[in-house]
């Protein structure tokens, strides 16, 4: 078997078209929008935050406002995608 025919990692399929968000956000910056209400403060510093949103959405945003900033980013798995082998229920 010849190994470099085969993808291994993380491979976008060039031959797809790309998702609606992928093109919203070529068109589009998104923007982070501070809820104070939602704020969970222990001491002073803003070392720390929580983004609900498209995890496509969030991390362009990053990029823009935090590039080489950033130590760690846990993202939840893609829910909502529409795939039916994923153990999750997109339909409600």
């Amino acid at each position: 078997m010849n190994l470099r025919k085969k993808k291994y990692g993380l491979v976008w399929d060039s031959e797809k078209e790309p998702e609606k968000v992928v093109l919203d956000c070529e068109n589009n910056i998104p923007i982070l929008k501070r809820v104070k209400d939602k704020e969970i403060r222990t001491d002073e510093t803003d070392d720390n935050i929580l983004i609900e949103g498209d995890n496509y959405h969030a991390l362009t945003c990053l990029n823009y406002t935090h590039k080489e900033k950033i130590d760690v980013i846990y993202i939840d798995p893609p829910y909502n995608t529409g795939n039916k082998d994923f153990v999750y229920n997109d339909r409600y």
